[in-house]
Formats: C-alpha cells, structure tokens, sequence
C-alpha cells in the first residue's frame, strides 16, 4: 500500500497523502517511519524496501534522474529509516542513463550514511 502513495499514476489523491511531486507523495510514508521510530526508538533498525520500477512495467521509474531520487527518498532517511533494501529488475544494470551506478549505488551516493542492500 505505501508503494502506491509515491506513484503519480495512482495516487490521484487532493489532500496532503497527494501531490505532484515525489516528495510530496512520500509524506505519507514518511509518517510512519516517524511514527515507528518514536515508538520504536533509536535502537530499533528501521528497513524499507523500495522498487522504483513495477512488476508489471519495467519501463516505469519512480525517478527519472537521481536528483528526483534525492527527493524521494532523503525525506525518508530523515525520518528515520537506517537501511534501504533499493530492488531494480537486474542489479547491474546502471540506475540512470549515463551512469554506472545502480539504485542502491545512488543511495549510497546521496543519502546519510546509511545501510543500502541491492537486489534484483
């Protein structure tokens, strides 16, 4: 359900959860990891898995460059989450055109130092 929140396509919705920017689709996410984190603690590792392609579609990108991946997900990292779990079909392939880093190499890139797993 929170995946569906950062996606234009599907949250059409007019009240802050809604937006036309990524960060501003990331609000709800970020509240729960605020809200985990207080009632979890600092102790508590907070992971997130994210996908910025579909099952269904693997042309889609939730960011199309990594300064709109900065947008998305340093929102996150503030709030609170210690380790991105950053899923892209095939690992190897780059994260952006003219790049040779893939998504969890650009989170490593641009977000606090934090934990990053790669999978695809």
């Amino acid at each position: 359900m929170i995946d569906q929140f950062f996606w234009d396509k599907f949250n059409k919705r007019k009240d802050k959860w809604g937006g036309t920017t990524i960060a501003v689709r990331s609000r709800f996410a970020t509240e729960i990891i605020k809200a985990v984190r207080n009632a979890l603690g600092e102790d508590f590792p907070i992971k997130l898995r994210l996908s910025q392609w579909k099952q269904q579609d693997y042309i889609a990108k939730l960011a199309k460059s990594p300064e709109k991946m900065e947008q998305w997900l340093l929102p996150l990292s503030e709030a609170g989450v210690d380790i991105f779990h950053c899923s892209q079909r095939r690992f190897w392939e780059p994260g952006f055109e003219n790049s040779n880093l893939d998504f969890a190499g650009w989170a490593k890139k641009k977000l606090r130092p934090n934990h990053r797993i790669s999978v695809g």
